[in-house]
């Protein structure tokens, strides 16, 4: 009998050991995983707050162009409103790639970069299918047409998370609190008073 609690001591213990070594071994790959991912994270935020790449956003986003040139997809769109649609819209399918493989947390870049990733892909989109067209006509069989297909992806979750109110939905999920008024009422002035001085 009390080789019998004996045995069952042991097994408990060395279940007991084997969970704790599981769950560091998961908890160590974790912190390794965030530790490579943060150069990442980094790297793209540069990139979107960069004055730049914000200006190349505005341009394609208010600068449509009313007619093309053809139908050679983006390669028959004015220079520079393609120029900026490529850098942009490659932007958005290099984070869709990072999001799709689990590099970024898809509600870290849908919270941070839902707004601006919309609004780029309505004012391209119909060019991004126009360069699809021209693809699928051109390409030799066996080769794929795909054009910014991580980015439409990425279009896809953020409209299955709520479309526009997408961001600020996992904003408010993750608890982030936002002020119900200014803090600084001299510096926020109503429309239409001017102050006297």
């Amino acid at each position: 009998m009390d080789s019998n609690i004996l045995s069952l001591v042991s097994v408990t213990i060395a279940f007991i050991a084997v969970a704790v070594t599981t769950w560091q071994v998961r908890a160590n790959a974790r912190s390794a995983e965030r530790s490579h991912t943060l150069p990442v994270i980094s790297e793209t935020f540069r990139e979107f707050r960069s004055t730049e790449f914000r200006t190349r956003i505005a341009y394609v986003v208010t600068k449509i162009p009313a007619t093309t040139r053809g139908t050679r997809g983006f390669s028959s769109l004015p220079r520079k409103w393609r120029e900026d649609a490529y850098e942009v819209c490659y932007f958005f399918d290099y984070l869709g790639v990072l999001v799709r493989f689990g590099i970024i947390r898809e509600e870290l870049a849908i919270s941070l970069w839902g707004t601006a990733i919309m609004q780029v892909w309505l004012a391209a989109e119909p060019l991004i299918f126009m360069e699809r067209a021209y693809r699928r006509q051109t390409y030799p069989t066996g080769i794929s047409p795909g054009f910014l297909v991580y980015y439409e992806d990425l279009v896809c979750h953020i409209m299955e998370r709520g479309g526009r109110d997408a961001p600020r939905r996992i904003q408010q999920r993750s608890g982030l609190r936002q002020l119900d008024q200014p803090l600084n009422r001299l510096t926020v002035r109503p429309v239409g008073k001017v102050r006297n001085t």
